[in-house]
């Protein structure tokens, strides 16, 4: 996708009727991290309810139980009994991205490597029969392993009787101050339809459609439908409340107004788009000198200051770079999803509808 087609779909599609002030969709969140691709999706349908959180890392469980704290987080996805949980409308998983990443370990998605994790994604996909699958990962994915990346993924889902559509889109084509080229896909029940259609090329990045395979019974029919309108500048609302307290600013060490030299356009683009001002990028090191300032990299990222710095959930510098840099950018997952899940240009009228 092109940064003029991401604009192109900018505005905002309208929402159907029957979703408008009905109960929200309950989403299960898997690899949950720090809720950047659940925050995205919850404003792109309108609101969400989060049942249950998924992640091992010991920090983003602290971050999860200060934010989320009547959710479970049920922990390691391969651990999960899923015949125990009640049935969710949506699954999100921003699985892994160690294997499939250009700097990775090029093992791809496979047993026993950090991005096989895909496959216990899928046992929750077969077990719980959602309405809705939303993956994120890095773009990749889509050409880099020849039957392990993407083409696992269509395949596992065709298997399983689910379509897919997929899209690409940068962080800078919503309006960021960086790259940080991501992939999207939406999945859903399949229509009962015997035919096929070939993989996306590597070099495609419009969105594509995976057919499901040759079973044609019809999926399930489920009644609960969408949920509240939120705004697009709400994206922090959208599953709890905003940050209890944002991190002290101090005195920057460089004056960073006015000296952001070829970055200063695009800096306050973001400050327009997140509708907070730039942290000072630096802060003081431990033993002099300067250091990359977290509140920077959150802010970068899209999150309200103090959603992952607020001192309260008591995680270190190292704990907010590293959380943040396996984080899902909001306004890009909200953008990604409102193309793949609300907007009107889908050849079929966005079959996943039916199911919702």
């Amino acid at each position: 996708m092109t940064a003029a087609t991401a604009r192109a779909q900018g505005r905002r599609p309208p929402v159907p009727a029957s979703i408008v002030g009905a109960p929200p969709p309950v989403i299960g969140s898997l690899c949950t991290g720090i809720a950047g691709l659940d925050l995205g999706l919850a404003a792109a349908l309108g609101g969400a309810h989060v049942a249950f959180t998924a992640d091992t890392d010991p920090d983003a469980a602290r971050f999860l139980a200060h934010r989320f704290p009547s959710t479970p987080n049920l922990g390691d996805v391969a651990d999960i009994e899923w015949s125990r949980l009640q049935p969710v409308d949506i699954i999100t998983a921003g699985f892994p991205c160690e294997d499939v990443s250009i700097s990775g370990r090029g093992a791809g998605i496979a047993e026993g490597t950090r991005s096989g994790t895909w496959a216990h994604v899928m046992e929750g996909v077969r077990r719980l029969r959602p309405r809705l699958l939303i993956v994120e990962n890095v773009a990749a994915l889509r050409w880099r392993w020849r039957g392990a990346g993407l083409d696992r993924v269509l395949s596992d889902l065709a298997a399983a009787g689910y379509d897919a559509q997929w899209c690409s889109l940068r962080a800078r084509d919503i309006g960021a101050p960086h790259n940080r080229e991501r992939l999207f896909l939406a999945a859903y029940p399949g229509r009962p339809r015997c035919r096929t259609r070939p993989l996306p090329s590597r070099r495609a990045k419009t969105p594509g459609q995976a057919d499901r395979a040759a079973r044609c019974d019809p999926p399930p029919r489920r009644d609960q439908p969408g949920g509240r309108l939120l705004h697009p500048e709400l994206l922090t609302d959208a599953l709890c409340t905003a940050p209890a307290q944002a991190p002290e600013v101090a005195d920057c060490p460089l004056d960073a107004t006015g000296s952001w030299g070829a970055q200063e356009t695009a800096i306050r683009r973001w400050e327009k788009a997140t509708s907070h001002p730039a942290p000072c990028p630096l802060e003081p090191g431990q033993r002099g000198g300067r250091r990359l300032n977290a509140c920077f990299t959150e802010w970068l990222m899209g999150f309200a200051p103090g959603w992952i710095t607020d001192p309260a959930l008591r995680l270190s510098r190292d704990a907010h770079l590293r959380l943040l840099g396996r984080a899902v950018i909001p306004h890009q997952a909200h953008a990604a999803l409102r193309l793949l899940v609300t907007g009107s240009d889908h050849p079929e009228g966005h079959p996943w509808r039916s199911h919702l």
